[in-house]
């Protein structure tokens, strides 16, 4: 959450969103703590955008993700504070998956990571509750969820609007589908499909202004909070779908995939291989046509 840079006013997201049990948020830490990497000495209470900033560095690229991170390979340190700004670095952990740990080596690092989303990131009761309440109201039956990115943000990452199509006409065609949940950032994306599929829901959400990126614009217009609560809110109700379609780049749809087969199965999480531009995710509930083998990727 710390890389949305959705900080408002020093408050840190994490304890408003989630029951935090066995952690403790940046508010906690002593900000003058020693880190590692050394850059973020003093620097705890800045989210990664504003760190990019602070130095001079763009979000393009991926470059910000090694300089910002300790060595994963290395568990010794002796800085009291370290800081991972990618959760792709989870695969050189691997040489310390030994002793208690070893249960670990057999598992896709999707699967580590869907475990620790169902033990560790439950929602605030507050908010499970609301969110819950209106799942039960505009989502019942039957549900595809579809996240659909399309903002002018570079590096191609939006969702071709066309495939996304295909694989939702494939599995209308095989299921009796009762709601369609739609999660864009995208206000024209929402409309058009809207205007095609009569049975499609969507929450109320603040959009950015001229199709803006949501997450790096959000701390400079004062809707941090907001737009974190927004953002939870609808990975949630993505991860309750029976059916789940998103961009394979999507670090937003892959969470919600990981918190939906972390609550059911973690052994069914997949992990992005950047190789197809969709995917199909299955939860454990749902059930092919009889006789029909479910294409998964497309």
């Amino acid at each position: 959450m710390d890389e949305l840079g959705l900080r408002t006013g020093g408050r840190e997201p994490f304890p408003v969103l989630f029951e935090l049990k066995s952690q403790s948020c940046a508010d906690a830490v002593d900000p003058s703590a020693a880190t590692r990497p050394a850059l973020w000495t003093g620097h705890l209470h800045r989210s990664v955008k504003e760190m990019l900033d602070l130095h001079n560095r763009g979000w393009e690229g991926g470059a910000y993700l090694e300089d910002f991170s300790c060595r994963l390979e290395q568990v010794d340190y002796e800085e009291p504070v370290l800081i991972s700004t990618d959760y792709r670095f989870l695969r050189r952990m691997r040489a310390h998956f030994t002793g208690e740990f070893s249960h670990l080596s057999h598992l896709t690092n999707g699967q580590i990571l869907a475990d620790l989303a169902k033990r560790h990131l439950t929602l605030a009761a507050d908010l499970k509750t609301e969110v819950e309440t209106w799942r039960e109201r505009n989502l019942p039956g039957f549900t595809v969820g579809i996240h659909a990115r399309h903002t002018n943000e570079k590096g191609g990452k939006n969702t071709d609007i066309r495939k996304l199509e295909s694989a939702l006409s494939r599995v209308l065609s095989r299921n009796p589908v009762d709601r369609i949940f739609l999660c864009t950032d995208n206000v024209a994306t929402e409309e058009s499909l809207q205007s095609r599929y009569g049975n499609i829901v969507v929450k109320d959400k603040r959009f950015p202004e001229a199709n803006d990126v949501v997450h790096l614009t959000a701390h400079a217009s004062g809707h941090g909070i907001r737009t974190a609560k927004e953002a939870v809110t609808e990975m949630y109700l993505l991860s309750q779908c029976d059916v789940l379609i998103d961009a394979n780049n999507s670090n937003f749809g892959y969470a919600s995939s990981l918190w939906s087969e972390g609550r059911s199965n973690p052994d069914l999480a997949a992990e992005p291989t950047g190789i197809k531009p969709l995917l199909f995710r299955f939860k454990q509930r749902f059930r092919p046509t009889p006789g029909v083998e479910p294409d998964i990727r497309l």
